[in-house]
């Protein structure tokens, strides 16, 4: 599980509550070099990104490489997706539904 640093939260049973949660940048950089699943929460351009969708991304720092709807090699921030803790097997099942 990601280590969590919240502003005005609290930790119960490895969940942290809060009103801003901060991703420790190690715990970024330590993907950055493996794909990872992530969801979009929000989106500058639907018709590029569609919000609630999984992607397959990389971690680069505060940023995201992601291939958008147009099949592009694209970068958005960070904050734009909600990266997903999966197990191997989770992770593998995802990875053979979205190819």
């Amino acid at each position: 599980m990601a280590e969590t640093n919240t502003k005005s939260g609290r930790t119960a049973k490895g969940l942290t509550f809060g009103k801003e949660t901060f991703i420790r940048k190690t715990v970024v950089d330590k993907n950055a070099d493996n794909d990872v699943f992530a969801v979009c929460l929000k989106t500058d351009d639907e018709g590029l990104l569609i919000p609630k969708k999984v992607y397959r991304v990389k971690l680069r720092g505060n940023r995201v490489r992601v291939i958008d709807e147009e099949g592009e090699v694209a970068i958005y921030p960070l904050d734009f997706f909600l990266v997903l803790s999966l197990s191997p097997t989770a992770e593998n099942t995802l990875a053979d539904v979205l190819g």
